[in-house]
């Protein structure tokens, strides 16, 4: 008899939210996703435009060494990155939207 186990599940971007940013991890690269008011004074918006490059875990944390810009941020990413905001957003009871 064998054993069956579910399908492997790829493991997405992390994210964390300061009260004005969303902060997103994946495979030792940071993305700060700052967030501004939208027309509707609860609604809080993303603007698109800014995505474009990822930070060293290191260089987000401060560390001078580091490079401050990196990769640039893949359209395959920018999936991920909107799905895991808009899952803890979601979470969290913040209602957002992406410009």
């Amino acid at each position: 008899m064998k054993a069956s186990f579910p399908p492997k599940r790829r493991r997405g971007p992390q994210v964390e939210w300061d009260g004005t940013t969303f902060r997103v991890t994946s495979k030792g690269r940071c993305l700060n996703v700052p967030v501004i008011p939208a027309s509707v004074e609860s609604d809080m918006l993303v603007e698109l435009d800014a995505l474009t490059h990822w930070e060293s875990a290191e260089a987000s944390e401060g560390d001078p060494t580091s490079p401050s810009e990196g990769d640039e941020v893949s359209i395959e990413d920018l999936h991920e990155i909107l799905e895991a905001i808009e899952q803890e957003a979601e979470r969290l009871g913040l209602p957002i939207e992406f410009e």
